[in-house]
């Protein structure tokens, strides 16, 4: 993985990569992103994960899921690291529900919660 030698020549940098979640549907890439090069990995909620090409709504679960087994996961394994981070825009998906998936977010027992402005995607 070419990660691993940026890693190695700038030790200095913290490796940050951000997903939507809808590619950690299986172990074996949730496995994959857990012994990666990352020091952390955000899941976005962006437009995308909201809403399917045809314009119909996507279920959450599916990415909270993945969310829970990376957390769950990784402290099994007492990994240090990645990082996991839920990162939102609020007015995506509006303030009641942003509360909602804020609380399970912790509830998953995320590393760190971060809200955005939606310029910021």
């Amino acid at each position: 993985d070419c990660l691993f030698v940026v890693r190695r020549v700038t030790r200095n940098w913290r490796l940050i990569g951000q997903t939507d979640g809808s590619g950690l549907a299986s172990m074996s890439s949730i496995d994959r992103l857990l012994n990666s090069a990352y020091d952390e990995v955000q899941l976005n909620l962006t437009d995308r994960l909201q809403h399917h090409d045809d314009g119909r709504p996507r279920s959450m679960n599916r990415v909270m899921n993945a969310m829970r087994d990376l957390v769950d996961i990784r402290d099994r394994r007492e990994q240090q690291r990645p990082t996991i981070v839920w990162r939102y825009n609020p007015t995506i998906i509006g303030e009641v529900e942003a509360e909602r998936v804020e609380q399970m977010a912790r509830q998953i027992r995320v590393d760190r919660v971060i809200r955005t402005a939606a310029e910021e995607f």
